[in-house]
């Protein structure tokens, strides 16, 4: 039976009446054993027991609605229901006990939803006092271990969600990163008769995937705002009764599916082709983070939580996230970091790099931080360490520091402690005079007076003997250099940079390097990347050493392939930009065109790339469609033992598992 009915209550239907209502729809079902609907604007009906159902109607006063009993005494559960729509007396509380229960289960329904959500939810006023905050929220913006409600967000939350959740921008997804987590915050503004009366944050933990819980505060602030925290989710949720019958649908769940509301809503969870929804229904238990192929062909994360109110199973909700959804997120991501760069442009403009720098090709992040750092430093006289592996360009960062100093212009001399013999190493460094040993015929000045006014570049100085690295300490605390056989000091001006590709801590540990050393040494420390730290400079690397193998072999310009490239990409250089470039010019030299192929680039280097084929080949050449699928079937009936756990772990249904098996006698017929 359908009656329209005009609504005659002051100020429509809100949390109380709703209660009211549903108390009074409860009643007559089971007393009569009828099912009574409310439907709105052609919206598909709800059913009159549900509260959280009729607060989505947002029924005003003098609205038209109608109202649906179906059963064997359907104008008598009419006559019975239709004045609580059409009388503000009728809200008379005189049941409080009934009112309570309905009440209770309701915010327990609505505690569970807020449950199944992936997402944190923050709720505040517009004092900044939070009204509403759930635990996964709290874990990822608050190290408080007390409750948050009430509090004002200036005193509990730090400076960078205080300063998302103060903004008056209508509507906003920010990426903030706090307590190690990277957290995409989207807000909006709550609104009641166009009004604002607070904000609601919505917060993914974009680092990992954490199962959120809820609680919520106060039940008629949390009825009065929580379908506009479910409208701007973008989790689909449904919502079962005990009787098996879908009672809410969010805008999501709708979207995702692809069907109106009518569809679901008062239909029984069996009667819709459902299988998992039926599955979380029957076992009563929860089902997490199932990843589940859905008629539309579209992969969605279904977690199912059971209602159990006084452990009585009182229905259950579930939640579904379409797995391409990481689309939207990877955009908002993407503008988040053109943000990023933007910032980090202003950032070169106020600290620029100079000029002299300009030799180290690379654009990357890691890198840019270490030229900034060396331009820095190059125009002071403190000492410098350059650190890092073999390959990486410690000489090319020293002559451009020297260049970028005051001292430019000036002597850049270089000396390999590793190369030179131990018993030269002294005569080399500091000089020595005639007849101060065997061989030395003539007065000889060390790399130090060499140096001087300019910048001596001490490469390897891991490898300096011990019995050395006194007389180095006396230069950097004096600058002062005796020569062998000389009884007077020299004094020198010279900035003095050392490089290594050693961990000179453990080497000061293990007794091999001088600790007061290392500590004058160590003053202003550069760290260079590897290349298999800057892969994303590999491109801009390749393009100018094939341009500088050009003009060294005066031979013709080579360029490299797309699919060779991404091989270079994909390699991790143990040799950094040194193994790079001896390859190179190893590929230009055995290139007879004039791009360079896979085929040309050596093994070791395409065999740790080239991953093996999803399928294997026999003799070369592919088998049948039908042999490929039987092992398929074959070996996911062995690794998982059933037809349902094997149809699951290859997307497929029960049947065709079934039907293959027995077609490819895996199975007795």
């Amino acid at each position: 039976m359908i009656k329209l009915v005009k609504v005659a209550i002051l100020n429509g239907i809100h949390a109380r009446t709703a209660a009211l209502i549903c108390s009074a729809a409860s009643k007559l079902n089971e007393e009569f054993g009828t099912q009574i609907y409310i439907r709105k604007d052609g919206v598909s009906p709800v059913p009159a027991t549900n509260m959280l159902a009729l607060n989505y109607l947002k029924i005003q006063n003098k609205d038209t609605i109608s109202v649906i009993v179906n059963g064997d005494n359907d104008q008598k559960v009419m006559n019975l229901i239709e004045p609580y729509f059409t009388s503000d007396k009728m809200f008379e509380i005189k049941d409080y006990k009934s009112f309570d229960s309905t009440l209770d289960r309701t915010t327990i329904q609505s505690e569970k939803i807020i449950e199944t959500l992936h997402n944190g939810v923050l709720l505040i006023d517009m004092k900044f006092e939070v009204l509403l905050i759930n635990d996964a929220a709290k874990s990822l913006i608050s190290q408080s271990k007390e409750s948050l409600i009430g509090q004002n967000i200036f005193n509990s939350f730090p400076s960078e969600i205080v300063s998302i959740l103060t903004s008056n921008d209508e509507h906003q997804a920010k990426k903030i990163i706090i307590y190690n987590k990277t957290l995409l915050i989207d807000t909006y503004f709550v609104l009641q008769e166009d009004i604002s009366i607070g904000k609601v944050a919505i917060i993914k933990d974009i680092t990992t995937s954490e199962q959120l819980a809820d609680q919520l505060d106060s039940t008629n602030k949390v009825k009065d705002r929580l379908g506009n925290i479910l409208n701007n989710i973008s989790d689909g949720v449904c919502m079962i009764d005990e009787n098996g019958f879908v009672t809410y649908v969010n805008p999501s769940f709708e979207k995702i599916f692809n069907q109106q509301p009518e569809e679901f809503i008062g239909k029984r969870i069996n009667k819709i082709n459902f299988p998992i929804l039926y599955e979380g229904y029957q076992q009563q238990i929860p089902i997490i983070n199932n990843i589940k192929i859905l008629d539309n062909s579209q992969r969605a994360i279904v977690s199912i939580s059971p209602v159990m109110i006084d452990d009585t199973f009182k229905g259950c909700i579930a939640s579904f996230i379409l797995l391409n959804d990481a689309r939207q997120m990877a955009r908002r991501l993407k503008l988040a970091e053109e943000q990023i760069q933007k910032l980090e442009i202003k950032l070169k403009l106020k600290n620029p790099i100079d000029q002299a720098f300009k030799i180290i090709i690379g654009e990357s992040k890691v890198l840019y931080e270490s030229l900034r750092i060396a331009s820095k430093v190059a125009k002071k006289k403190a000492s410098v360490m350059i650190v890092g592996e073999s390959g990486t360009g410690k000489e090319l960062f020293a002559k451009a520091i020297h260049e970028a100093s005051p001292r430019s212009g000036q002597p850049f001399i270089k000396v390999n402690c590793a190369a030179i013999p131990e018993n030269l190493l002294e005569s080399v460094l500091f000089g020595h005079k005639k007849g101060s040993f065997t061989g030395a015929i003539k007065d000889q000045k060390g790399q130090f007076e060499l140096a001087n006014s300019g910048t001596l570049f001490l490469d390897e100085i891991g490898e300096l003997p011990l019995n050395l690295q006194p007389k180095i300490l006396r230069v950097l605390q004096d600058f002062e250099i005796t020569p062998i056989g000389d009884a007077k000091t020299h004094k020198v001006d010279i900035r003095i940079i050392v490089a290594t590709n050693k961990d000179l801590e453990v080497s000061v540990k293990n007794g091999n390097f001088r600790e007061d050393l290392y500590y004058r040494l160590n003053v202003i420390p550069i760290y260079l990347p590897t290349l298999r730290e800057r892969t994303g400079d590999i491109p801009l690397l390749v393009d100018f050493l094939l341009n500088k193998i050009q003009l060294d072999e005066d031979g013709e310009a080579k360029k490299i392939s797309s699919d060779a490239l991404e091989i270079l990409e994909e390699y991790d250089w143990p040799g950094n930009i040194r193994e790079l470039e001896n390859l190179l010019l190893r590929s230009v030299i055995l290139t007879d065109g004039d791009m360079i192929y896979p085929e040309i680039l050596p093994k070791h280097i395409k065999s740790k790339i080239l991953k093996t084929p999803l399928i294997n080949m026999i003799n070369g050449e592919l088998n049948t469609y039908e042999s490929y699928d039987r092992e398929i079937i074959k070996l996911a009936l062995i690794r998982y033992g059933s037809f349902n756990k094997a149809a699951k772990a290859l997307g497929l249904a029960h049947r065709t598992i079934s039907l293959k098996a027995k077609k490819y006698g895996l199975v007795k017929k």
